[in-house]
C-alpha cells in the first residue's frame, strides 16, 4: 500500500527504545525524513546511523526538562527545514504497588510520561497550527484502561496522557491538524528484556492472540496513523494490544499482575 509519505518530514522523540526505534525506521522506509530525538547521545547518533540518507538530524532531548524539549523541537524545525509528523514515544519504568511507590516515584513519572508529552505534543502543535498540517501521535499504554496492580503510577500518566490527547485534537483539529494516541500493550523489547522468560509466558498468556507484541506492529500502526490514509482520524486513542483490553474489561484489574522486575 502506498501511504502517501514520501517527501515529507518527521520528528520521533524516545527514537532510541523499541518502540521508538521501529517507527523511525518505519517512516524512513515509507521514504520520510526523519529527525531523532533522545536523551542519549550515543544511542541517538547510532539510530540515526540505521537510518542512513533518511536521517535529518538527532536532538538530545530530556523529557523531565520543559525547556530541553522546546528547544528540541525548535531545533528539529530548524534541522529539517519543517516537521509534518511528530511521534512521542517516551516511557518510564516505575513500577510498585500502591503501598510501596513513594511521591516522589508518581512525580517522577508523571514529570516525564504525562508532562514531557503535554511539552512536547504543544510545542509541536503551536508549529504545526502555524503551518496549517501536522499530525501528533503520543504512545501511551493499555494501562490507561487496564488496571495492573503493580502499576498504578504508569495508569494514572497514561489516562492523563491519553485525556490530554484528545484536549488537544479537539483544539486544533480545525487548524488541519490530527491528534491521536496508540496504547500498545505488551512489547517485546528493553522494558520487557528485564523480565525472566517465565514471567514473559506469564503475560503472554494473559493475551488473548497468545503473544507478545513487537516494535515492528507498533511502527506499522503509528505509520499508517501518520499517513493521509488515516486523514479522517483525530482524537482516537487506538488500542495494540493482542486483545488485552477486551479480555479485561475497563477498570478492573488484569488477570495476572505485571511483574516487579
Amino acid at each position: 500500500m502506498n501511504l502517501g509519505l514520501a517527501g515529507l518530514k518527521a520528528l520521533v522523540a524516545g527514537a532510541t527504545g523499541g518502540i521508538g526505534r521501529a517507527v523511525a525506521l518505519g517512516l524512513a522506509a515509507e521514504g520520510v525524513r526523519v529527525v531523532v530525538a533522545a536523551r542519549d547521545r550515543g544511542r541517538l547518533e547510532r539510530v540515526a546511523g540505521e537510518l542512513g540518507s533518511s536521517a535529518a538530524g538527532s536532538v538530545v532531548m530530556d523529557f523531565s526538562d520543559e525547556s530541553s524539549i522546546t528547544a528540541g523541537v525548535e531545533e528539529a524545525w530548524r534541522l529539517a527545514g519543517g516537521i509534518d509528523i511528530v511521534v512521542c514515544s517516551v516511557a518510564s519504568n516505575t513500577f510498585g504497588s500502591v503501598w510501596d511507590l513513594k511521591r516522589k516515584d508518581w512525580e517522577d513519572l508523571f514529570r516525564i510520561k504525562y508532562m514531557g508529552t503535554v511539552d512536547f505534543s504543544r510545542a509541536a502543535a503551536r508549529r504545526m497550527v502555524g503551518q496549517g498540517s501536522g499530525v501528533i501521535i503520543n504512545l501511551i499504554g493499555i494501562a490507561t484502561d487496564v488496571l495492573y496492580p503493580t502499576n498504578p503510577a504508569g495508569g494514572d500518566a497514561n489516562l492523563a496522557a491519553a485525556r490530554f490527547t484528545q484536549f488537544l485534537a479537539a483544539k486544533v483539529a480545525t487548524a488541519g491538524v490530527r491528534v491521536l494516541g496508540v496504547s500498545p500493550g505488551f512489547v517485546d523489547g528493553r522494558r520487557l528484556s528485564k523480565f525472566l522468560d517465565a514471567e514473559k509466558a506469564n503475560l503472554a498468556a494473559t493475551v488473548p492472540l497468545g503473544r507478545i507484541g513487537t516494535p515492528e506492529e507498533m511502527a506499522d500502526l503509528v505509520t499508517f496513523l501518520a499517513s493521509p490514509r488515516a486523514g479522517y482520524m483525530t482524537g482516537n486513542i487506538v488500542a495494540l494490544d493482542g486483545g488485552v483490553s477486551l479480555h479485561t474489561p475497563p477498570g478492573r484489574p488484569a488477570a495476572v499482575d505485571l511483574p516487579t522486575p
